[in-house]
């Protein structure tokens, strides 16, 4: 009998929002496995899961280099799943953390399917956890959507025209992936009169976090970590 391998949600930054489940898998974890961006580099999910009062667990990083090489990442995603199939493979259970729910943009679908494959009929269990975008929807204390509204969850699109289509379509946007082009999206949204009903919340959760209800309260150095641009369209109005 292998062990399970448990992908746990630990939430987008604060450590009192992972969940008691999530909690409960990684005390009885042999081993939990952390992503991390290089050798020797801090994994922002560990630091969580410290912070909530869970230092003494036996963590195990894994690097996952910062690369679009596809060569790159099977290399990077099959080592991974050898070091977790190990544990496996001894019968003990094995968790992998990962930022916010492992079913939103999370690395966990990548090792579990590269585990799959070195382990024929091993189970596995995903543990969800709070996204980015509830804790950011909770700071600015409005909600994502109501009634039959419509909600959208996507990554910046390069193409910032697609925006104007988008919010005829939806309700509420919400916009991940942001980094560097913050102020590019910001001055899209203002051309499309969305700007005083869209809200930004960057590095959620943690000590340094920014909340601005309005995007004319953004300070400059504002890109980071777990943010979200939340975009409330007005389309049924």
């Amino acid at each position: 009998m292998t062990g399970t391998l448990y992908g746990v949600g630990v939430g987008p930054g604060d450590p009192g929002l992972l969940t008691l489940k999530g909690r409960d898998v990684l005390l009885r974890a042999a081993a939990v496995f952390v992503p991390a961006p290089g050798e020797g580099k801090p994994s922002l999910a560990m630091g969580i899961v410290r912070e909530a009062g869970l230092g003494g667990l036996d963590f195990r990083p894994l690097v996952f280099p910062m690369s679009r090489d596809e060569k790159v990442l099977a290399a990077s995603w099959d080592a991974a799943a050898a070091r977790v199939c190990d544990v496996l493979r001894d019968g003990k259970d094995a968790a992998f953390i990962t930022l916010g729910d492992p079913g939103v943009y999370s690395t966990f679908s990548y090792l579990a399917a590269a585990v799959r494959r070195r382990l024929q009929g091993v189970r596995i269990e995903t543990v969800p956890g709070v996204t980015t975008m509830n804790l950011a929807a909770a700071l600015v204390n409005r909600p994502l959507v109501e009634g039959d509204e419509r909600l959208c969850l996507l990554p910046l699109p390069e193409d910032l025209g697609e925006l104007g289509a988008l919010a005829r379509s939806f309700d509420t946007l919400v916009l991940y992936k942001i980094g560097p082009r913050l102020r590019e999206a910001v001055e899209a949204l203002t051309r499309l009169g969305l700007a005083r009903s869209s809200s930004f919340v960057g590095r959620a959760g943690l000590p340094d976090q920014i909340v601005a209800p309005e995007l004319g309260d953004i300070p400059g150095d504002a890109a980071g970590y777990l943010s979200a641009l939340i975009v409330r369209t007005g389309r049924t109005a």
